[in-house]
């Protein structure tokens, strides 16, 4: 009973705590040892950053809150009851603004809240979203394609590449749904920048680093600063609910798949990261499934595996070669394992391992 109501006060300290930090980063210029002493806070728990996040989703989306948005049973019982205790005492408010404001509340698990500071909270989320900003850059076949976005950082999007970018006064967020991107970071502390490749997550700064999702594995690549990267913590074949971090400084690498969550870090010379801008592609014991879902985005037709291709898709390879080189890299990859390259169709490619391959991998070892 004890350990509980100990683990819901620490929940509720750190819920404070994140609101808190939401009022001051929305409010005056932080000085230089307030930016520190807010990223020290993000560095002290790992729950501190997801806390930090609600509190500015929620409020950001204050306006825009319906009953059905928050579900009764996520709410603290005795909290909710306050609230509308609290919200149906207020004969002279409209009932949905006195709905949303307690379900705010509720959701944030703050009873009182000073009547100054509501306000504050209603200017400021009103603010939020009127200079929120959502924007989508694509890229076509054979071409980098640099763009600035509107905090002023720099990024060349691969071939094939899609992004989606979301600005707001407090955060910085990137998804990277297919490809690849290099990115240059406008230094800014108190909003850290953000990029998602599926469950991978690297959080910077101010830095230049490089993130690639293909075939099933998202990678960075860090050539200068430092980069926080999350992955959810794999048990078996299932992603727990805690993530796993590391840290990457200049000329470091890591990848992760839904398998094995994240692998180990390794070592990259600086300069070879965002290589690919170049269309040159080189890797280090990657995949066959990542190398053909990197080469299609440089092909003219489609390379895909015969079957379910699941065996020969987990071979690893060591290689490098030009993003105009692709057949030649097919022979390539036919030469040093039993893989035949079909090319029977008109542009499409299959590629099938050869008999001898497939015996191999099913005999007893």
């Amino acid at each position: 009973m004890n350990q509980a109501r100990d683990q819901s006060q620490a929940r509720d300290d750190i819920t404070r705590a994140a609101h808190q930090w939401r009022v001051r980063m929305n409010g005056l210029p932080l000085s230089d040892a307030d930016q520190a002493a807010f990223q020290a806070w993000l560095n002290a728990d790992h729950r501190h950053e997801g806390a930090y996040d609600r509190a500015v989703t929620i409020w950001a989306a204050f306006d825009a809150l319906e009953p059905s948005d928050i579900a009764e049973d996520l709410m603290r019982p005795t909290i909710l009851e306050r609230v509308r205790r609290w919200s149906g005492g207020l004969a002279t408010t409209p009932r949905t603004n006195a709905w949303k404001i307690g379900a705010v509340l509720a959701a944030l698990a703050i009873v009182v809240l000073p009547l100054g500071i509501v306000l504050e909270t209603q200017r400021a989320s009103r603010a939020a979203i009127q200079s929120m900003s959502v924007n989508t850059y694509s890229s076509e076949r054979d071409l980098a394609t640099e763009i600035t976005l509107a905090d002023g950082t720099t990024v060349v999007l691969g071939p094939k590449t899609t992004i989606e970018t979301t600005m707001t006064s407090s955060s910085r967020k990137v998804v990277l749904t297919k490809g690849a991107a290099l990115f240059d970071v406008e230094h800014d502390p108190a909003r850290p920048f953000a990029v998602n490749a599926d469950d991978l997550t690297a959080i910077a700064i101010g830095t230049r680093f490089d993130v690639r999702n293909n075939g099933g594995v998202a990678r960075v690549a860090v050539s200068e600063g430092r980069v926080r990267v999350s992955y959810p913590f794999r048990i078996g074949e299932q992603g727990a609910s805690i993530l796993e971090r590391e840290f990457l400084s200049a000329g470091e690498e890591i990848a992760a798949t839904k398998n094995e969550g994240l692998r180990d870090v390794r070592e990259i010379a600086p300069e070879k990261v965002g290589l690919w801008t170049e269309s040159a592609l080189v890797y280090h014991g990657a995949t066959l499934s990542e190398l053909i879902a990197d080469a299609n985005r440089y092909y003219d037709g489609s390379i895909t595996f015969a079957g379910d291709g699941s065996q020969i898709a987990a071979v690893t390879v060591t290689a490098s070669f030009k993003g105009d080189e692709i057949d030649k890299m097919l022979d390539l990859v036919a030469l040093s394992f039993p893989l035949e390259i079909d090319r029977s169709a008109p542009v499409d490619v299959i590629v099938r391992a050869k008999t001898s391959f497939l015996e191999s991998s099913q005999s007893p070892q």
